[in-house]
Protein backbone atom coordinates (compact mmCIF):
# COMPACT_ATOMS: atom_id res chain seq x y z
CA UNK A 1 0.00 0.00 0.00
CA UNK A 2 1.35 3.85 -1.10
CA UNK A 3 0.87 6.11 1.82
CA UNK A 4 1.93 9.44 0.59
CA UNK A 5 2.09 10.98 3.41
CA UNK A 6 3.92 8.76 5.46
CA UNK A 7 7.14 9.53 2.91
CA UNK A 8 6.61 12.89 3.23
CA UNK A 9 5.58 13.76 -0.06
CA UNK A 10 3.29 16.57 -0.98
CA UNK A 11 0.02 15.13 -1.65
CA UNK A 12 -1.31 18.48 -2.83
CA UNK A 13 0.66 18.22 -6.08
CA UNK A 14 -0.15 14.92 -6.84
CA UNK A 15 -3.46 15.84 -7.05
CA UNK A 16 -3.01 18.98 -8.99
CA UNK A 17 -1.28 17.16 -11.50
CA UNK A 18 -3.64 14.52 -11.64
CA UNK A 19 -6.54 17.23 -11.89
CA UNK A 20 -4.49 19.18 -14.76
CA UNK A 21 -4.03 15.91 -16.88
CA UNK A 22 -7.83 14.93 -16.38
CA UNK A 23 -8.76 18.50 -17.44
CA UNK A 24 -6.52 18.07 -20.88
CA UNK A 25 -8.22 14.93 -21.56
CA UNK A 26 -12.28 15.81 -20.53
CA UNK A 27 -11.62 18.68 -23.29
CA UNK A 28 -9.92 15.88 -25.89
CA UNK A 29 -13.07 13.93 -25.21
CA UNK A 30 -15.47 16.84 -25.12
CA UNK A 31 -13.42 17.36 -28.70
CA UNK A 32 -14.09 13.63 -29.72
CA UNK A 33 -17.67 13.63 -28.56
CA UNK A 34 -18.97 17.05 -30.61
CA UNK A 35 -17.40 15.02 -33.79
CA UNK A 36 -19.17 11.78 -33.01
CA UNK A 37 -22.25 13.72 -32.45
CA UNK A 38 -21.90 15.91 -35.82
CA UNK A 39 -21.41 12.69 -37.23
CA UNK A 40 -24.74 10.95 -36.25
CA UNK A 41 -26.20 14.10 -36.82
CA UNK A 42 -25.22 14.20 -40.45
CA UNK A 43 -25.93 10.23 -41.02
CA UNK A 44 -29.46 10.63 -39.61
CA UNK A 45 -30.23 13.81 -41.83
CA UNK A 46 -28.67 11.92 -44.75
CA UNK A 47 -30.69 8.40 -44.28
CA UNK A 48 -33.78 10.60 -43.30
CA UNK A 49 -33.19 11.89 -47.16
CA UNK A 50 -32.46 8.87 -48.29
CA UNK A 51 -36.10 7.19 -46.99
CA UNK A 52 -37.74 10.22 -48.41
CA UNK A 53 -36.26 9.75 -52.16
CA UNK A 54 -36.60 5.97 -52.23
CA UNK A 55 -39.74 6.41 -50.73
CA UNK A 56 -40.47 8.90 -53.92
CA UNK A 57 -39.22 6.55 -56.21
CA UNK A 58 -41.60 4.09 -55.43
CA UNK A 59 -44.33 6.34 -56.85
CA UNK A 60 -48.21 7.64 -55.32
CA UNK A 61 -49.23 3.67 -54.81
CA UNK A 62 -48.81 0.59 -53.35
CA UNK A 63 -45.82 -0.75 -55.98
CA UNK A 64 -47.00 -4.05 -55.68
CA UNK A 65 -50.47 -3.59 -56.92
CA UNK A 66 -48.83 -0.94 -59.52
CA UNK A 67 -46.69 -3.81 -60.97
CA UNK A 68 -49.52 -6.97 -60.67
CA UNK A 69 -51.72 -3.99 -62.80
CA UNK A 70 -49.14 -3.64 -65.46
CA UNK A 71 -48.85 -7.35 -65.51
CA UNK A 72 -52.30 -7.93 -66.10
CA UNK A 73 -52.74 -5.07 -68.19
CA UNK A 74 -49.80 -5.70 -70.79
CA UNK A 75 -51.11 -9.24 -70.57
CA UNK A 76 -54.73 -8.21 -72.11
CA UNK A 77 -52.35 -6.06 -74.99
CA UNK A 78 -53.39 -2.92 -73.71
CA UNK A 79 -50.69 -0.78 -73.95
CA UNK A 80 -52.37 2.70 -73.84
CA UNK A 81 -54.36 2.05 -70.16
CA UNK A 82 -50.84 0.46 -68.82
CA UNK A 83 -49.17 3.86 -70.05
CA UNK A 84 -52.02 5.82 -67.95
CA UNK A 85 -51.30 3.62 -64.84
CA UNK A 86 -47.50 4.41 -65.22
CA UNK A 87 -48.42 8.35 -65.07
CA UNK A 88 -51.29 7.72 -62.46
CA UNK A 89 -48.26 6.13 -60.36
CA UNK A 90 -44.77 8.25 -61.44
CA UNK A 91 -41.76 7.13 -59.89
CA UNK A 92 -38.66 5.14 -60.87
CA UNK A 93 -39.82 2.43 -61.30
CA UNK A 94 -42.99 3.87 -63.76
CA UNK A 95 -40.53 5.61 -65.63
CA UNK A 96 -38.73 2.92 -66.68
CA UNK A 97 -41.95 1.28 -67.22
CA UNK A 98 -42.63 3.77 -69.46
CA UNK A 99 -39.76 4.30 -71.44
CA UNK A 100 -39.33 0.46 -72.11
CA UNK A 101 -43.42 0.82 -73.31
CA UNK A 102 -42.59 3.68 -75.35
CA UNK A 103 -39.78 1.69 -76.91
CA UNK A 104 -42.18 -1.58 -77.56
CA UNK A 105 -44.41 0.70 -79.17
CA UNK A 106 -41.60 2.50 -81.85
CA UNK A 107 -40.29 -1.07 -81.99
CA UNK A 108 -43.08 -2.90 -82.75
CA UNK A 109 -43.89 -0.36 -86.03
CA UNK A 110 -40.82 -0.97 -87.44
CA UNK A 111 -40.74 -3.93 -89.97
CA UNK A 112 -37.21 -3.61 -90.70
CA UNK A 113 -35.79 -4.81 -87.68
CA UNK A 114 -36.36 -9.01 -86.46
CA UNK A 115 -37.38 -10.40 -83.42
CA UNK A 116 -33.95 -10.52 -82.12
CA UNK A 117 -33.51 -7.27 -82.44
CA UNK A 118 -36.61 -5.84 -81.61
CA UNK A 119 -35.90 -7.64 -78.09
CA UNK A 120 -32.41 -6.00 -78.34
CA UNK A 121 -33.42 -2.84 -78.57
CA UNK A 122 -36.32 -2.94 -75.46
CA UNK A 123 -33.51 -4.34 -73.23
CA UNK A 124 -31.17 -1.64 -73.99
CA UNK A 125 -33.71 0.54 -73.51
CA UNK A 126 -34.47 -1.02 -70.32
CA UNK A 127 -31.16 -0.57 -69.57
CA UNK A 128 -30.79 2.84 -70.01
CA UNK A 129 -33.40 3.81 -68.35
CA UNK A 130 -32.61 2.22 -65.18
CA UNK A 131 -29.13 3.45 -65.35
CA UNK A 132 -31.13 7.15 -65.61
CA UNK A 133 -33.18 6.11 -62.65
CA UNK A 134 -30.27 4.52 -60.24
CA UNK A 135 -28.04 7.20 -59.71
CA UNK A 136 -31.02 8.95 -57.63
CA UNK A 137 -31.68 6.40 -55.29
CA UNK A 138 -27.81 5.43 -54.78
CA UNK A 139 -27.33 8.77 -53.67
CA UNK A 140 -25.45 9.39 -50.70
CA UNK A 141 -25.04 5.99 -49.94
CA UNK A 142 -21.50 5.99 -49.88
CA UNK A 143 -21.21 9.64 -47.75
CA UNK A 144 -23.35 7.46 -45.00
CA UNK A 145 -21.54 4.63 -45.22
CA UNK A 146 -18.07 6.80 -44.50
CA UNK A 147 -19.60 8.25 -41.96
CA UNK A 148 -20.60 5.69 -40.29
CA UNK A 149 -17.17 3.88 -40.41
CA UNK A 150 -16.05 7.81 -38.83
CA UNK A 151 -17.98 7.55 -35.96
CA UNK A 152 -16.89 4.28 -34.82
CA UNK A 153 -13.57 5.30 -35.41
CA UNK A 154 -13.75 8.50 -33.32
CA UNK A 155 -15.46 6.56 -30.67
CA UNK A 156 -12.45 4.56 -30.53
CA UNK A 157 -9.90 7.03 -30.99
CA UNK A 158 -11.64 8.67 -27.99
CA UNK A 159 -11.09 5.55 -25.89
CA UNK A 160 -7.74 5.19 -26.67
CA UNK A 161 -6.70 8.65 -26.12
CA UNK A 162 -8.35 8.23 -22.76
CA UNK A 163 -6.65 5.21 -21.43
CA UNK A 164 -3.52 6.53 -22.84
CA UNK A 165 -4.23 9.95 -20.51
CA UNK A 166 -4.99 8.01 -17.77
CA UNK A 167 -1.45 5.70 -17.42
CA UNK A 168 -0.08 9.33 -17.66
CA UNK A 169 -1.60 10.72 -15.25
CA UNK A 170 -0.87 7.95 -13.03
CA UNK A 171 2.26 6.89 -14.23
CA UNK A 172 3.30 11.31 -13.49
CA UNK A 173 2.22 10.88 -9.65
CA UNK A 174 4.07 7.43 -9.44
CA UNK A 175 6.82 9.36 -10.74
CA UNK A 176 6.54 12.23 -8.76
CA UNK A 177 5.53 10.31 -5.45
CA UNK A 178 8.86 8.07 -5.74
CA UNK A 179 11.01 11.39 -6.12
Amino acid sequence: RYDGEQQGLDNGHHYTTFVNCSQETARQRMVIRVIIQTLLLTVIALSVERYLAIRSAFGRGSLVKFVANIKSTLAAGDMKKAQELCDKQGGSVANVVTSTLRKYADVENDATLSKDQKVLAIQKELEEATALELPMMEQNLPVIGTITTLGTLMGLLGTVIGMIRSFAALSAVLINASE
